[in-house]
């Protein structure tokens, strides 16, 4: 079984995205976290950890999923673990000098509930 961690704050964001996943039959362990200063220190403790995918909202309380991804990119062991980042904003983050901070997809969240969804699709995309 698949392993994400969802790094949210919104309770009614993580809520759909776990009722997404049920809904298109995603099966996976899901480790919510919903402060960046949590995820960084789960990140630099998980190094060894083999979860498959990150979820990674932008604006977080504590640290911002910018901060967090970079922690992330900087982790040897996890550096190459995809992540999507997540944002109501189109506001993209900006790479490193060398690229190392870029997620590996932009997710823009739509307004429209219905559209949620898509989400367990991009998701399915990274774990097949």
């Amino acid at each position: 079984m698949s392993q994400i961690i969802l790094v949210e704050d919104s309770y009614h964001d993580r809520f759909m995205i776990r009722e997404c996943f049920e809904e298109a039959g995603l099966k996976a362990e899901i480790i919510e976290i919903s402060l960046g200063d949590e995820a960084e220190k789960y990140f630099r403790q998980a190094a060894n950890q083999n979860f498959d995918l990150v979820l990674l909202d932008v604006n977080l309380p504590r640290r911002n999923g910018y901060q967090v991804l970079r922690a992330i990119r900087k982790e040897k062991a996890i550096a190459t673990k995809p992540v999507v980042m997540m944002s109501i904003s189109e506001m993209k983050p900006e790479a490193g000098e060398d690229g190392t901070y870029q997620p590996d997809l932009f997710w823009l969240k739509p307004s429209n509930p219905n559209e949620f969804c898509r989400i367990a699709e991009i998701v399915q995309s990274f774990l097949n």
